[in-house]
């Protein structure tokens, strides 16, 4: 006995783009939520773009920061849409910060004496080092289960 498997090829690779495009948005909400945010420049400049691209640091600080931080207000992720019928490999998720280095604790400089802290530190190597995973997990499960891209054309 022998199956056909017409459509397989277009099935993964729907399913692959959709399951990056929201791994990215996830991912990034995840970080908007456990990073930084006095002014909330840093906050609004996460993005997600399909491919392998580099993010640019184009995005300067607020010219007159507040004194105090400002009341989180988590702003929807900006991320490329999957084009369906595409082949999609990746997706590259960045912030465009020109202080993202420092924001991200990647080199010394966002905590320092007196306080002012608005996420713990090393807050991005210790989500990358758990949650992450986590949430690529349940991303992968939640857009083979239930994305309509997905199972709508394919079931």
């Amino acid at each position: 006995m022998t199956t056909k498997l017409s459509n397989l090829r277009k099935y993964v690779e729907t399913a692959k783009g959709c399951i990056l495009e929201s791994a990215s948005y996830t991912v990034i909400h995840d970080l908007k939520e456990k990073g930084p945010y006095w002014s909330g420049t840093f906050e609004r400049s996460w993005v997600g773009r399909a491919g392998s691209v580099s993010i640019p640091k184009n995005v300067p600080p607020t010219a007159e920061p507040p004194l105090e931080a400002m009341t989180k207000l988590v702003t929807p992720p900006s991320v490329t849409p999957y084009n369906g019928g595409t082949s999609v490999n990746n997706y590259t998720i960045g912030n465009q910060a020109t202080y993202r280095a420092i924001a991200q604790d990647l080199v010394v400089g966002r905590i320092k004496s007196g306080g002012n802290e608005t996420a713990g530190w090393q807050w991005y190597r210790s989500y990358l080092s758990g949650p992450f995973r986590d949430t690529l997990k349940a991303t992968v499960t939640s857009v083979l289960k239930a994305d309509p891209r997905v199972t709508k054309n394919f079931s």
